[in-house]
């Protein structure tokens, strides 16, 4: 990165973007755009087979799972919106020298981290509290 004045619609912090951080920003967005379809395609997936392995299931069970299914569903629509967010805008910003957009898009993947760090806490919680209850059984 070189210093630059701040006229220059490259300008981010009175930095310019050269070209190695933009070809690493444009092929991150690539990435991110595969990830994140690779993702929406996979829970889809997963969707359409919890549907057909509650036909197998009764009672209360069947329940939870369902709510299971919604959740988990949910949650990965959001982590796609938000990492799609992401490639899109930070694509189109590079290619249009757009800086406002590649912020737009580096907003997205900021919120997609700070979900998947969200979750990854409670996922830690959750493991924590099921191995309280096994050790006081």
């Amino acid at each position: 990165m070189e210093t630059n004045n701040p006229g220059n619609p490259n300008s981010l912090f009175n930095l310019s973007l050269d070209q190695q951080v933009k070809s690493k920003l444009q092929e991150s967005a690539r990435w991110g755009g595969i990830f994140a379809w690779l993702s929406l395609i996979s829970i889809t997936l997963g969707l359409l087979s919890g549907i057909f392995l509650l036909n197998k299931v009764e009672g209360s069970v069947r329940s939870v799972n369902i709510i299971t299914i919604i959740i988990t569903f949910f949650i990965f629509v959001v982590l796609f919106y938000y990492l799609r967010k992401f490639s899109h805008h930070t694509s189109k910003g590079l290619s249009s020298n757009d800086i406002d957009r590649i912020n737009v898009g580096l907003s997205g993947l900021s919120t997609y981290f700070k979900i998947i760090g969200i979750l990854f806490i409670l996922v830690l919680v959750l493991f924590f509290l099921s191995f309280l209850t096994l050790l006081f059984q």
